[in-house]
């Protein structure tokens, strides 16, 4: 295994954690109990070899910057030998199955002891002793169903666990090696960094060392890598109407088939720059980040059993799909994919390929795992842009992007003013706007497909900001709000403007101080303009301050 300096600075990831032994909520920090943190370790190493497997380093803080983690003070693992033998042993004692190749390595750095424990993606489902089951997502251990986990076992692939006896390390690319291992701060050998993931077994290479890294991955696959193709028009188009480029095969080794993906879709992809709110803007056809991840879940997620097929990117006029061998691994099927997206739910990680997944993740390539599909509809919401589609065509799983505005320029630009509005307000919002501004729950039951609870949520929610209001009851016909102009804003609010500049929140000390009011006469006059939906209180006790509403920003435009 590497040494353990790579890991210190590591940022927590679907296949990286870190564990603290203290509670640093308490003053002075109190050591946790031995089986609290046993507990922990059990946890993760079921949750991670349920999934693409990972790295768990105990005995480090969690340094959180910006919004960002990131390595901490190293404060060790200071327990008695009984103790330390606890957490040792705590993937077998408290796993069924046992975790028999999770490895453990207690390693001395800064005068401290510390644990790191790796454990591969296991090709069975793993639950904890008292039943509950867990599945690593994106940096946090999520609840899964037994069922669920036994079922995505059953639906991974075997393929790229199948050993090659003819492969030798030389057939693998050495530029492509060295470059992961710089990726991950990696100075060991390549035998080493094959074997720390699982992709060579000190004798025989596995069907995922040679599509991730081979010199001449056609010679191990038929079709490992991406197609591109640029048609003229809307359709592909038959005999005197198919106009399109020659193909474009991709054909590097996976971990540097995505970027070259990447760099040739930029360079097909327009960008234009417009005038947005008094500055000029670049804007592209498509989200970077939604035709990114779709890119590399079509790489990281297809079926390589499926010979004779590859994964190939097809731009048009108008819309571009990406297309990749193999449906979604059950359990996981499109209309659940959809759902997760579109009510950004928990987010969903079953990979086929977890060995592969795995590289690319720590590779850099996927960000946000079981988060990237609900963050693709998101994108191309914010862009203003028609949902990601989503399907599935006999053998293939299909993900289409159109540059399709969602929305006419008049009503994008009518949207703007409410910026801090999330998407399904924003598209009532438009809703209204085409219907003499007003909606019941009826309307939005029928038109967005939701229950009765769900629309009275949303209907609660745009109340709550100052945007909708009631205005017959007995019909429950509800109306927008006209936006207020500037000569409506309060003088106290007023007062307040400059506190606001280059700064989101403003505390009542800093509101005392621009009145010259005493504590409570600022609280009162403060609580007013919360009532009347000018600003509203955001934190907790010392923490707590006010911040604008999407009214008083509108106003002050």
């Amino acid at each position: 295994m590497n040494e353990l300096s790579r890991w210190l600075t590591w940022k927590e990831t679907q296949t990286f954690e870190r564990k603290s032994c203290y509670d640093k909520s308490k003053k002075p920090p109190e050591r946790l109990h031995a089986r609290v943190v046993s507990d922990f370790i059990a946890e993760t190493l079921v949750a991670m070899a349920n999934a693409d497997g990972g790295v768990l380093l105990v005995g480090q803080e969690n340094l959180r910057t910006n919004g960002d983690d990131g390595g901490g003070e190293i404060t060790g693992v200071e327990y008695s030998a009984a103790s330390m033998e606890m957490l040792r042993t705590a993937p077998s004692r408290l796993v069924g199955p046992p975790l028999d190749n999770a490895v453990v390595q207690m390693v001395q750095e800064q005068g401290k002891t510390v644990f790191l424990f790796q454990v591969a993606s296991s090709p069975v489902a793993h639950h904890l002793t008292d039943g509950r089951c867990l599945l690593r997502v994106d940096n946090h251990n999520a609840p899964y169903s037994q069922e669920k986990v036994a079922q995505l076992k059953q639906s991974q692939s075997p393929y790229e666990r199948r050993p090659v006896a003819e492969a030798k390390i030389a057939d693998l690319d050495v530029e492509a090696m060295d470059w992961f291992a710089g990726r991950i701060g990696w100075t060991g050998d390549h035998k080493e960094l094959l074997e720390e993931y699982n992709l060579w077994n000190g004798e025989t290479l596995n069907r995922a060392a040679l599509l991730l890294f081979a010199r001449k991955p056609l010679r191990w696959h038929d079709h490992p890598g991406i197609t591109f193709v640029r048609y003229f028009g809307t359709t592909r188009g038959l005999g005197n109407d198919y106009q399109a480029t020659p193909p474009q095969r991709m054909n590097r080794p996976l971990v540097r088939l995505v970027e070259e993906a990447y760099a040739v879709l930029r360079g097909q992809i327009t960008v234009r720059v417009e005038l947005r709110d008094l500055f000029f803007e670049n804007r592209s056809d498509y989200p970077e980040f939604a035709w990114q991840e779709a890119i590399v879940n079509a790489v990281g997620h297809r079926d390589y059993m499926i010979s004779g097929a590859g994964t190939e990117i097809w731009l048009f006029d108008d819309h571009m799909d990406i297309r990749s061998p193999g449906i979604p691994p059950q359990p996981i099927s499109v209309e659940e994919l959809l759902q997760a997206a579109e009510t950004a739910g928990r987010g969903l990680h079953l990979s086929r390929n977890p060995l592969i997944v795995r590289v690319l993740i720590d590779a850099g390539y996927m960000r946000e795992q079981g988060k990237g599909i609900p963050r693709m509809f998101q994108v191309m919401e914010e862009a203003d842009l028609a949902p990601p589609e989503l399907a599935q065509q006999d053998f293939r799983f299909l993900v289409t992007l159109r540059k399709t505005p969602v929305y006419d320029a008049e009503t994008r630009q009518w949207l703007q003013q409410f910026e801090e509005l999330n998407r399904d307000q924003r598209r009532v919002l438009a809703f209204a706007r085409s219907r003499s501004m007003q909606f019941t729950s009826r309307d939005l039951q029928k038109h967005f497909g939701l229950n009765i609870y769900a629309a009275s949520q949303l209907i609660r929610s745009l109340v709550r900001k100052n945007v909708a209001r009631l205005v017959e009851k007995g019909r429950r016909i509800y109306e927008l709000v006209d936006a207020p102009s500037s000569g409506d804003i309060p003088p106290e609010l007023v007062v307040l403007l400059p506190k606001f500049k280059g700064q989101q929140m403003v505390t009542r000390r800093e509101m005392q101080e621009a009145w010259s009011l005493p504590r409570h006469a600022a609280y009162l006059r403060a609580r007013e303009l919360v009532q009347t939906g000018w600003l509203e209180l955001t934190g907790a006790r010392r923490g707590s301050g006010y911040r604008l509403t999407d009214k008083a920003k509108i106003a002050t435009v």
